[in-house]
């Protein structure tokens, strides 16, 4: 949680990278699942054994508008080198999260959240070929999640539909039942066909870097101080292999293998894009938790969560792409976007979203037209 500050003022430091503050301790592995299986496949197991204005010393490179078609990514390199990560997990203790992973919403197709306790707020981006998608997502803590909810920052490409849907994500969550703690975790996420997997229990994500840990502790911005604490990413798809490959803060952390049957419909890139927030409730439970600092006030970046530098087709220094033209705002009952592509607060694009949760679109209410927010409704 946000440490409590005693002292009556602030420096602004220049703005930095998230680093990990502790390790999630005994990993997951094994847990990739046909949905409607998990739990059967887990037990056969046992059985048998993360208010200020744009910086301007901060570029993207140029804010160009491309035809997505036409970027070659001709600086993004391709490096096949693997670490290996040791896997000691009990049988009882994949079964307890294979469990987790139906009851805290992990098997929910993100594509198919209207009904299913899944709730959606920031943009999507249409279009095809997209080879790659550049974003700083601010780090906060969100409080009140309980075990079997979760709430989420990401960043994902997508392709496919019915069962040819696919989705590749990374960002932070909390997410109780799966860390078995509050805190604010990295995590990466993929849906395939009709199986999901998170972080490294597939085996399909490479690790190459063991400097920054996926599943690991990662340090929140404190609301209503600066500096906000951010994590970099950046996805791109390597076009001779196939391969999507992951950066957090500008360092090489592993790939997504592409092969056989995995991730076939986003062989020839993406066709959409989202970024946002998301949260997760089941079924019967009354109240949802809040999405990013719980709070919705556009133009207060110390207190309303966001994301900015937003590019697709860009190359791993920023250069080229171009950002997002007139995506699709998404907004879900309790859960807002608000001054999407403003140059006034973002470095690059970006936007801010978020909600408190709560009971019923009553409870959470906002107005529905974010142009037209006022502090004086919070």
């Amino acid at each position: 949680m946000p440490r409590r500050m005693t002292t009556a003022k602030r420096t602004t430091p220049k703005k930095k990278m998230s680093k990990p503050t502790s390790s999630v301790g005994a990993r997951k592995k094994n847990m990739t699942k046909k949905v409607d299986d998990v739990v059967e496949s887990a037990t056969d197991l046992e059985e048998s054994e993360a208010e200020e204005g744009p910086d301007d010393g901060y570029s993207l490179g140029a804010r160009e508008k491309l035809n997505p078609e036409a970027v070659e990514l001709t600086t993004f390199s391709y490096d096949k080198s693997v670490i290996k990560q040791s896997n000691e997990e009990e049988a009882f203790q994949r079964r307890q999260e294979a469990q987790c992973n139906i009851d805290s919403g992990i098997g929910v197709r993100p594509d198919k959240w209207t009904g299913n306790g899944l709730e959606f707020a920031g943009i999507k981006v249409h279009g095809s070929g997209m080879r790659s998608v550049h974003t700083k997502l601010a780090i906060y803590e969100p409080a009140n999640v309980k075990s079997g909810q979760y709430s989420s920052s990401i960043v994902s490409v997508e392709a496919g539909e019915g069962s040819s849907y696919s989705l590749i994500e990374a960002g932070w969550t909390v997410n109780p039942c799966l860390y078995n703690d509050t805190k604010v975790h990295f995590y990466l996420y993929r849906f395939d066909g009709n199986e999901f997997c998170v972080d490294t229990d597939c085996g399909e994500f490479v690790v190459q870097s063991s400097e920054f840990k996926i599943g690991d502790v990662l340090t929140p911005s404190e609301v209503g101080w600066n500096p906000q604490v951010f994590l970099e990413i950046y996805i791109a798809q390597n076009q001779t292999s196939g391969d999507w490959y992951l950066n957090v803060n500008s360092k090489r952390i592993g790939y997504w293998e592409q092969g056989g049957t995995r991730f076939r419909s986003l062989k020839e890139g993406a066709t959409a894009i989202r970024i946002g927030g998301e949260v997760y409730t089941p079924k019967g439970w009354d109240t949802t938790p809040p999405m990013g600092t719980g709070v919705m006030k556009p133009g207060m970046k110390t207190r309303t969560c966001f994301d900015e530098g937003i590019k697709i087709n860009a190359d791993e220094s920023g250069a080229g792409g171009y950002e997002p033209q007139n995506p699709e705002i998404v907004e879900t009952r309790c859960f807002y976007v608000a001054d999407a592509g403003s140059p006034k607060w973002f470095q690059g694009y970006g936007f801010f979203f978020g909600g408190k949760g709560g009971k019923d679109q009553y409870g959470c209410a906002y107005p529905s037209n974010t142009a037209s927010f006022s502090p004086t409704v919070f």
